[in-house]
């Protein structure tokens, strides 16, 4: 099994043969040089307002990408409010008929919301267990064909820090859910 690189312009993996790895990456090509090779999907990123979503979608749109952001019902579009080509969909990731219709379409989810910079506990339970639960389910019903999930390093739930057991919990939920997916550990 080889070393692994995502890009997410592209959302599909590239794996290094075993006589090509090294510390010494000078022979690489650098993916962000590769087209984009799926243009007709609907990818729905939730989460768009936060730190990586703020540059992702502006990047899916760059490379051709339909995007489609959840955002809560409260939200003010803020930034997103500057980008064409995009489509937002107002409804808590916490209603399952309002998941449902903003899935209408979708092949691939980026599940970037997260409660990790809101608060303790409570928010998180609240945004990162029980939201991605219901984002799952909603999926599944949809027939979404992927799932992104970024994580962190030392997720896992016997942590004791409340995010990475919180990550943890949800990373077993997506490996279970039933749909095609990836988990991000970025360092």
């Amino acid at each position: 099994m080889g070393l692994h690189f995502v890009n997410l312009a592209k959302l599909h993996f590239r794996t290094i043969p075993q006589h090509l790895r090294s510390n010494d990456l000078s022979h690489m090509i650098p993916l962000s040089t590769f087209e984009p090779i799926w243009i007709d999907i609907v990818i729905l990123i939730t989460g768009a307002k936060g730190f990586v979503g703020q540059s992702l979608v502006p990047l899916l749109i760059e490379h051709g990408y339909k995007v489609r952001c959840l955002m809560q019902p409260e939200s003010e579009n803020g930034y997103l409010n500057n980008l064409t080509d995009k489509e937002i969909v107002f409804a808590s990731i916490h209603d399952p008929s309002g998941l449902r219709k903003a899935l209408i379409g979708v092949d691939t989810i980026v599940h970037l919301a997260s409660a990790q910079c809101n608060g303790g506990w409570d928010e998180l339970m609240e945004v990162d267990y029980k939201g991605t639960r219901e984002l799952l389910s909603a999926a599944n019903e949809m027939g979404i064909g992927r799932f992104i999930y970024p994580s962190h390093l030392g997720s896992g739930r016997t942590s004791a820090y409340p995010i990475l057991k919180t990550k943890g919990v949800v990373e077993e939920f997506v490996r279970k859910s039933g749909i095609p997916y990836t988990i991000i550990r970025p360092s």
